[in-house]
């Protein structure tokens, strides 16, 4: 096959509509603040709908916990309760699930984004009398960025919840390295490392973005993630205080 033949292939793999909604998945990693400015925005970053990501963030945690929730009672339900019985409560767990978990997680998406979009406007409105090149955020880059977060963790999460769901099923066994298997400690490091690698690549992302946001003055982004780290926090113990 040539290499003419796999560029058009890959031309149009990566033209398809399903394709750029597909790299959405990746927006920590290369998703930047800037890129939502008229001029320099990717292609995928155009498609319609980008608002309601959260949506679909939301329906994914919904389909974890429906599965969470269906194993967990699979294995609490007694010997007395009847095959059809146990499908009824747990189809309507599952019902009940679907509805508050995509209604409380898409307002926390979006609450989250309205609040880091505000935060950033308002640092920047104030540092403009000093600093008069820094731009102000896109909106939707907040909500495609704080959507990508969401999904990772969904990814993460259900991870973890075939994880236990293998470790139960196995006996509960402890994690003994056998040194006659080498091939599954390295897979194990090695999914450790891909993890460790992404996050790595996201934090240099976010930084190298917040970094260009702010006219590329390094101490001043770092001076606004910290002002932003402390009032969460102390808005974190006034709500534990107050409830």
């Amino acid at each position: 096959m040539s290499l003419s033949v796999l560029r058009f292939a890959w031309s149009k793999i990566r033209d398809h509509r399903v394709s750029k909604y597909a790299l959405l998945l990746i927006a920590p990693v290369v998703v930047k603040p800037l890129d939502f400015t008229t001029a320099r925005r990717p292609i995928h970053l155009r498609l319609k709908g980008l608002w309601g990501l959260p949506l679909v963030v939301a329906g994914v945690w919904a389909a974890i916990a429906g599965f969470s929730l269906e194993w967990a009672y699979g294995n609490s339900v007694g010997p007395g309760v009847s095959v059809a019985e146990a499908l009824k409560i747990v189809g309507r767990l599952k019902n009940m699930a679907w509805v508050l978990v995509t209604a409380s997680t898409a307002i926390l998406l979006y609450s989250i984004s309205v609040l880091r979009w505000g935060f950033h406007c308002a640092a920047i409105q104030l540092l403009r009398r000093w600093f008069p090149t820094i731009s102000m955020p896109h909106c939707l880059f907040i909500v495609v960025n704080t959507s990508g977060w969401g999904m990772w963790l969904a990814i993460y999460g259900y991870g973890l919840f075939q994880a236990v769901k293998w470790w139960v099923s196995a006996g509960q066994p402890a994690y003994v390295p056998n040194a006659s298997n080498l091939t599954e400690q390295i897979l194990h490091i090695a999914i450790v490392c891909a993890l460790g690698g992404l996050l790595h690549l996201t934090t240099r992302n976010n930084t190298e973005g917040m970094r260009a946001l702010y006219g590329g003055h390094r101490e001043l982004s770092f001076l606004v993630k910290l002002v932003g780290i402390l009032m969460t926090f102390l808005l974190g113990s006034i709500s534990l205080m107050l409830g």
